[in-house]
């Protein structure tokens, strides 16, 4: 075990119970911080293989009534393992290179995880960019019908009412003048004479439903609004 507020040395000792009870057991009012499992391994016989670890690493036992050590850390897991048949071990070191590659390593991390969060900060916004930007695209084509249906209105007035009250009443006028024959007789032979318009009035009465299917179809009657003359035919 190691602790930071004994610096320079760890503690090498023996437990039956386990290792992070031990450490708790050690953490009194006399000691300022806690200590730290550096290592441990389980060993049949651990009492005698803690006298013979102590006795290897005698040089570096500043009081022989403590179980404080000089030495590293990795020195004394190698001498453990060198005097005792260990059935399990765990190593929870970790040297000032090891911690400043996994210092390095999470920094790294931190910096991946950043890019990370700019990259889909940078794709939200870019998103919400294009959806305003279809809203915008979609009212101003709406706001471009809707000022076309304005601009239309007037045409679609006097549209409407050149379909549904003037071209049916001239249409009709018309094609009463042309299927009575004095009346066409009258207004048109003294334009071209007696016998053409005759003739022309002739023609019209025999074809008057081609004249009228055409006359619907010029002035854009549809429906009911269609003139629908000699139903009797």
């Amino acid at each position: 075990m190691s602790n930071p507020s004994i610096d320079g040395k760890i503690k090498i000792g023996q437990s039956g119970s386990d290792p992070s009870s031990r450490k708790d057991e050690l953490y009194t009012t006399a000691v300022p911080e806690p200590f730290k499992v550096e290592y441990s391994a389980f060993v049949e016989d651990y009492v005698s293989v803690e006298k013979r670890v102590h006795n290897k690493l005698s040089n570096f036992r500043p009081n022989n009534g403590r179980e404080f050590f000089t030495c590293s850390v990795p020195e004394a897991i190698l001498v453990i393992r060198e005097v005792a048949e260990i059935k399990l071990e765990e190593v929870f070191f970790k040297s000032p290179e090891e911690i400043q590659l996994e210092k390095i390593k999470q920094k790294k991390l931190d910096e991946e995880r950043k890019s990370q969060e700019r990259l889909l900060e940078r794709q939200r916004v870019y998103k919400e960019r294009e959806q305003r930007e279809v809203l915008r695209q979609k009212q101003i084509r709406e706001s471009a019908e809707f000022s076309e249906k304005i601009d239309q209105l007037p045409k679609n007035i006097l549209i409407s009412v050149w379909e549904n009250f003037f071209a049916p009443a001239l249409v009709s006028v018309l094609l009463t003048s042309m299927m009575c024959a004095p009346a066409f007789l009258f207004i048109v032979f003294p334009f071209i004479g007696v016998i053409p318009a005759a003739v022309i009035y002739y023609f019209m009465y025999k074809n008057h439903k081609k004249i009228i299917k055409f006359v619907n179809e010029l002035f854009g009657l549809k429906g009911t609004k269609q003139l629908n003359w000699f139903k009797k035919d």
